[in-house]
């Protein structure tokens, strides 16, 4: 029997991981992050046991350690990282190798452990921070006891993962509850948000509860949260399908007042549950996916202060597109003044089969003379997010030229990030190919592109210089085109399939 049970909050992703059978088994739990691997553990060569199984065959170079201490590995893509954390208590062989993502090869770490029954407690942290939000975390339970519980330790205090096994009560690690799970997320010692699912009970010590009785006898799922926002507030929820009674016992609440919200978390009025003169709430009736938001007097609602910061970010994100606008209208006014003052030999015309491409990398496109309608050879298989092809051409002149692609595609919107010897041609968008309504498979779908300035809807000018160029188009949206062949061309050129057929001759 397997049972995973899966907390995320903006800032990691927390997983309990409970395999348990008769007689001991090998258990394995696999992960595969993309990134660069960096960790304190030591890894010797591995080797799997001969015949090696479907599936663990195809990982490369492993390598493992022995531990039952905790551990944690960090992984940086793109200059951004995550940071796996593994808790310890129980004997694991950690193998890792390359796994395989199309044609990326990410990371698989295997925890391996040959018992009869075992719980993992592992948390990835996504939040970003320089030196992580995640600072440790431990793991105790099993199925002879009945439950599983995971400590997060934070900056701000130690959260708590709850799952039970076996239908009761449980008292542990400083909360009470019956439900199946549960969450406390925790501000130093001041409780931030409880979740409760599957129970009618969950205290955190003597600082905070929440209690929810179904009204008359009825099968119900037993789900509730309250949580602190951003503003300082709290609100309240009943996201079961069936109403309850729900009382709470949290003291930021008292001297406060209580809100109705809206399907949108707008205030619909003043919610029908006073505060008791002590901590909290008692027996409020709520209907299912009600909410109720506890705030200061006066105090700006939750709903309008997220309203307020995304018209914020709303306006940032078009300033910053505008400006990408002007920079982009700054540099074609640039290139424009260069190329008239300094204009290509008229009819300056260059033209490769697109199949002598120099170099690929990312994938391997596949070349073939199948295609109807394609002068000579064409490539397909150019459908994979980061796989780039490289043209190197002999300009016969330093000057502006235009980039003029003869493809086919039966898709739309295919995109190609456009780099000339090393610089990105145009920043403000990518090369963005239209469908040609085919493969060439059949019938002639061969079309013509050039490519666009996205400002002036004019072709693009692009700088070349006399010799040898390196032009590379990479796949940005993994949306596959056939290529039949490339041109570059002077401006005063406007190229068709019989002229550039004939210059291919």
């Amino acid at each position: 029997m397997m049972d995973r049970a899966v907390f995320m909050t903006p800032d990691y992703v927390a997983d309990i991981f409970g395999a348990f059978a008769r007689l001991p088994r090998k258990m394995d739990l696999c992960w595969h992050i993309r990134g660069e691997l960096a960790t304190d553990l030591t890894f010797k060569p591995f080797d799997f046991p001969k015949p090696v199984e479907r599936g663990y065959v195809e990982l490369a170079d492993p390598r493992h350690t022995q531990t039952d201490k905790a551990w944690s590995a960090s992984f940086t893509r793109e200059g951004k990282t995550a940071r796996f954390l593994a808790a310890g208590g129980t004997e694991t062989n950690v193998i890792v190798g390359a796994g395989h993502l199309g044609l990326e090869r990410p990371t698989t770490i295997i925890q391996r452990r040959n018992v009869a029954s075992t719980v993992y407690g592992n948390v990835v942290d996504i939040s970003g921070a320089k030196d992580g939000y995640v600072k440790g975390v431990e793991i105790e339970g099993g199925l002879d006891k009945g439950y599983a519980l995971m400590k997060i330790k934070t900056p701000t205090g130690e959260d708590l993962c709850f799952v039970s096994y076996r239908p009761g009560k449980y008292k542990v690690g400083g909360i009470e509850t019956d439900a199946q799970q549960a969450m406390v997320l925790m501000d130093g010692i001041h409780v931030r948000a409880m979740y409760l699912g599957g129970g009618r009970v969950l205290r955190v010590g003597g600082r905070a509860s929440i209690h929810r009785s179904p009204p008359g006898l009825r099968i119900d799922p037993g789900l509730a949260f309250v949580e602190k926002m951003e503003t300082g507030a709290y609100v309240l929820g009943n996201p079961s399908p069936s109403e309850a009674e729900i009382s709470i016992d949290l003291s930021p609440l008292k001297g406060g007042e209580a809100y109705a919200l809206d399907a949108a978390g707008k205030r619909a009025g003043e919610a029908n549950c006073p505060l008791s003169p002590g901590v909290g709430i008692r027996h409020t009736l709520m209907k299912p996916g009600a909410r109720i938001e506890f705030a200061a007097k006066g105090a700006t609602s939750v709903y309008e202060h997220r309203q307020a910061m995304l018209r914020k970010r709303q306006q940032e994100q078009e300033d910053a597109l505008k400006k990408a606008e002007n920079d982009c209208r700054a540099r074609t006014a640039a290139r424009q003044a260069a190329a008239k003052a300094n204009p290509l030999p008229a009819g300056t015309l260059v033209v490769l089969q697109a199949e002598a491409f120099s170099n690929e990398g990312g994938g391997k496109v596949d070349v073939n003379d199948k295609k109807r309608g394609a002068v000579g050879k064409a490539f397909l298989g150019w459908d994979t997010v980061g796989h780039w092809i490289e043209w190197t051409l002999d300009a016969p002149a330093d000057g502006y030229y235009n980039l003029t692609v003869c493809y086919c595609t039966e898709l739309d919107k295919c995109e190609r990030e456009l780099k000339v010897n090393g610089e990105l041609a145009e920043p403000f968008a990518p090369v963005v190919f239209p469908s040609t309504g085919g493969w060439a498979n059949s019938s002639d779908d061969w079309r013509l592109y050039t490519a666009t300035n996205p400002v002036s809807q004019k072709p693009l000018l692009i700088k070349l210089t006399k010799g040898k160029n390196v032009i590379r188009l990479t796949n940005a949206n993994g949306r596959g085109v056939n290529v039949d062949y490339v041109a570059v061309h002077s401006p005063d050129v406007t190229p068709t399939r019989e002229m550039l057929a004939e210059k291919l001759k």
